[in-house]
């Protein structure tokens, strides 16, 4: 199931409708912000696991999913992956691609205290961690992953997948 909040002008629920494939809902968002948009999707989300993907990130390798899924079976866990930043320029023929740059460094739950280095596209956790965790804090403002990162590791472990796949 892959669900798609539509936080702007309804394009994202214009480009699901075109894809005519029955395993991808598109509504839009009831609040305001990306946090009430992410917690929409945990209310209408029926799958065990969570995994965030921003409009403007992709994943790039094939078996991106599988590998998530076969890392957090049976266990309720922070799963991260990383990636690179990839600066951009338009142009009349589309988006270029000017600069990527290496973002994996390495993430535990103490150095997670210190500085958030974690891609949000790259992380994925059990839905039933919400039941006890709450769901996305919209007072954290532009913080609200950091804050759950937080929340999570403090009392389960963080997962990494080696091989960066998030772009």
């Amino acid at each position: 199931q892959m669900l798609v909040v539509d936080d702007g002008d309804g394009m994202g629920i214009k480009a699901v409708k075109s894809l005519n494939d029955t395993r991808v809902t598109a509504v839009q968002n009831p609040g305001a912000g990306q946090v009430d948009a992410r917690n929409h999707a945990l209310e209408l989300a029926s799958a065990d696991i969570i995994h965030l993907l921003d409009d403007d990130d992709r994943w790039i390798e094939t078996t991106h999913l599988e590998r998530v899924l076969a890392s957090l079976k049976n266990q309720k866990a922070l799963l991260h992956v990383g990636g690179w930043l990839v600066f951009e320029e338009q142009l009349e023929k589309g988006w270029v691609e000017l600069e990527r740059r290496d973002f994996n460094p390495i993430t535990t739950a103490d150095s997670l205290r210190h500085d958030n280095t974690i891609l949000t596209s790259g992380v994925a956790y059990p839905k039933i961690l919400h039941k006890e965790l709450g769901v996305f804090d919209q007072h954290m403002g532009n913080y609200w992953d950091w804050d759950w990162w937080l929340r999570v590791t403090a009392q389960y472990p963080l997962l990494t997948l080696l091989e960066p796949t998030v772009l």
